[in-house]
């Protein structure tokens, strides 16, 4: 018969061991590191992707465009590309200098505003493209100056009854403004108004010369809420007249001309406005008819002021026709050869033209073309953007034409940031759950 101490040796030798199992500290070793690999894993990847999103869209945001020199000649670029509405602004990214082309009425984008059209400017010297912030744009209608040192724009401002917004103006327009490119300055001439001013955006403002802007305009008769006839009905224009830059107003160019749409200048001083061109230095004026006229617009002054150019008839092309006088010689002639022509830019010199025509092989789009008045050759000098007719959402610089045109880079094509931050938010939120179901695989 066993003893108690016999029993509690037995009993003791079948306990199972109070020691922990040896492999148990190697398996956690293991558990955790693959739960740190995985975790490291994981956010490495994302730190990339975020990196790789991040690095693509600064890179669309950047232009092949070097620092001009301070003696790099200015020229209008020989062809135009399609600006991005996330392009960065003058509010942004400080003036932009000379500008070469104008181009209006261009979809522009914001996180904060929204969509709307807008105006770009492209550099004389470098082609950089860049939204204009034009302070208190009325969005009805800008002009470029010939040296390319200036924009002019209709601006909007309180009025002293109701303004008129049922027109097909957002904004009432209550004075004009001219923005200096080089600084960024703005002068601005306010025009007391009722219910606010009545513009034509593709003609009533237009550079006689480098400092010289020649502008139109009437009064809306009543505003918002006022009865169909008398809100769509303007009164008695004011007349035409022309505002030196800096000056402390304008003055009348001619009394009995009113409303008037000005349809063409020769950057040296003179406008033509109906049938007559107009000196501004002195309000003197010679007539110069142009019989089959009929789209605004379309017609170039000569440095003269002695001959315009442009498509005669109602169809749209037309043919070019050269009108005026030379001398004591009538000129009536036509530009043989040039029946599609939309509108005729400026003269070149005293034997050629700059015309928008159709391209080469498309009936959609259209180019400007160096166009000799004698032969009609026509040769092209500037690619255009895309459809549309240029006359009314593209400008330039006419001073800058003696130069010839040159090659510039094509504008960079910012990524949507709407569409980066959803894209890294998704990335983000892509690799927490394969985070998580990561954690929940590795087990001990």
């Amino acid at each position: 018969m066993s003893t108690l101490h016999e029993r509690l040796e037995a009993l003791a030798d079948d306990a199972p061991s109070g020691g922990l199992d040896p492999a148990l500290y190697d398996r956690a070793r293991r558990y955790h590191r693959r739960r740190r690999a995985g975790t490291a894993l994981v956010v490495a990847a994302a730190v990339l992707g975020v990196l790789g999103i991040a690095g693509g869209a600064h890179l669309q945001t950047r232009a092949d465009v070097q620092p001009a020199a301070p003696s790099a000649a200015a020229a209008v670029p020989e062809r135009l590309y399609a600006p991005s509405p996330w392009l960065s602004g003058t509010d942004d990214d400080g003036p932009l200098g000379r500008i070469a082309v104008l181009m209006t009425d261009q979809e522009r984008k914001s996180w904060i505003s929204a969509d709307h059209e807008a105006v770009v400017g492209i550099s004389a010297t470098t082609g950089e493209y860049r939204f204009l912030d034009l302070p208190d744009d009325a969005g009805q209608g800008w002009a470029l100056s010939p040296d390319g040192r200036r924009v002019a724009f209709w601006i909007t401002g309180a009025t002293t009854g109701t303004a008129n917004t049922q027109a097909g103006q957002a904004l009432p327009v209550t004075g004009l403004a001219v923005y200096d490119a080089d600084t960024g300055g703005v002068l601005r001439y306010p025009v007391e108004t009722a219910h606010g001013l009545m513009v034509d955006r593709n003609s009533s403002l237009a550079w006689a010369d480098a400092d010289h802007l020649v502008f139109s305009f009437s009064q809306w008769r009543g505003g918002d809420g006022a009865s169909g006839e008398r809100a769509s009905m303007s009164g008695p224009g004011a007349p035409l007249s022309v505002w030196k830059v800096g000056a402390e107003a304008p003055r009348t160019i001619d009394p009995e001309t009113v409303s008037s749409e000005v349809e063409a200048t020769n950057g040296r001083g003179e406008v033509l406005v109906g049938d007559y061109a107009y000196a501004v230095s002195d309000g003197s004026r010679h007539r110069l008819r142009t019989p089959g006229r009929s789209m605004t617009r379309s017609s170039a002054l000569s440095p003269s002021g002695g001959l315009v150019a442009y498509p005669r008839g109602n169809g749209n092309p037309a043919p070019i026709v050269i009108v005026g006088h030379a001398g004591n010689r009538v000129v009536d002639s036509s530009v043989p050869g040039n029946d599609e022509t939309f509108s005729v830019f400026a003269w070149l010199d005293a034997g050629h033209l700059l015309a928008e025509e159709y391209a080469p092989q498309s009936r959609y789009r259209t180019d400007l073309y160096r166009v000799n008045i004698r032969t009609g050759v026509s040769q092209r000098v500037v690619r255009l953007a895309g459809p549309g007719n240029f006359r009314y959402s593209g400008q330039l610089a006419t001073d800058l034409l003696d130069a010839g045109f040159v090659a510039r880079p094509a504008p960079p094509t910012p990524w949507d940031p709407r569409t980066v931050a959803g894209a890294v938010a998704a990335l983000i939120a892509a690799a927490c759950v394969v985070l998580v179901l990561w954690r929940r695989r590795v087990r001990l």
